[in-house]
């Protein structure tokens, strides 16, 4: 998410598409088109720097088999991923909150043609809400507190409307759950947050430091992880709700 976030800053073509708007109410519609084109190029461009950059930085941490399908045109299409699995502060917070630890999972497409199929999928949506430049999976836990106790209650992996999104097959169902179990219990795995940090220490510096969760209740990223490692892949995967 850090990755999407700050390269999204970059460039604007916004402030094109808004200049294109200004100018066809003006009645300059050829400058209008032009502009227009230039925004949609720029956007292409942002689009594709930025996948080569997020699917670089997460490459390493494998490969991964899921289908993708568009339910309001009932088309789909089944293909490689790497996978980003990130959070950002104030929306953890919320969740928390609501007693679940709530994580984003981008979908980024392993090659050129994998991208274009997502393109070819999601462009038609109308619904800005809908529009994400990769495909993108909720992986959240569920707990109890009743103090002074901690307890874990349920894993949830969900997509958002209008998209049913699932692991193809039980090989890459078995890399995700090792995936997550690597990523909370191995300091050392150095699973990127951003392009300066890693998950391991932003989620323990504040979950278990900043939010009291160590302290309060004697929780420890271990502790996620043997509760993800208690679970079966199927349990984890099979069936995303949505």
């Amino acid at each position: 998410m850090k990755f999407v976030r700050k390269f999204n800053e970059e460039l604007k073509p916004e402030t094109y598409a808004s200049a294109a708007a200004k100018l066809s109410r003006m009645g300059y519609t050829e400058r209008s088109d032009e502009l227009k084109k230039h925004s949609k190029n720029i956007d292409e461009m942002r689009g594709v720097r930025l996948w080569k950059r997020v699917l670089q930085a997460f490459a390493p941490f494998g490969s991964f088999n899921l289908n993708i399908k568009n339910t309001s045109i009932n088309e789909s299409f089944s293909d490689e991923f790497v996978l980003q699995i990130s959070f950002d502060r104030i929306s953890l917070n919320n969740l928390i909150k609501q007693q679940w630890f709530g994580f984003q999972i981008f979908l980024i497409p392993k090659s050129e043609e994998t991208r274009q199929k997502w393109h070819k999928l999601s462009e038609n949506l109308k619904n800005p809400d809908e529009k994400s430049i990769f495909p993108m999976l909720y992986f959240s836990i569920n707990f109890k507190i009743e103090e002074p106790s901690f307890s874990f209650n349920k894993i949830l992996l969900s997509a958002k409307n209008p998209f049913d999104i699932r692991f193809s097959d039980r090989a890459s169902m078995g890399k995700f759950k090792r995936l997550l179990i690597n990523i909370f219990s191995d300091e050392n795995f150095n699973y990127p947050y951003d392009s300066d940090s890693y998950f391991y220490n932003e989620f323990e510096n504040f979950v278990l430091a900043e939010l009291g969760f160590s302290s309060d209740y004697g929780l420890t990223m271990q502790m996620i992880a043997n509760y993800i490692n208690s679970k079966s892949a199927n349990e984890i995967c099979a069936k995303v709700a949505q």
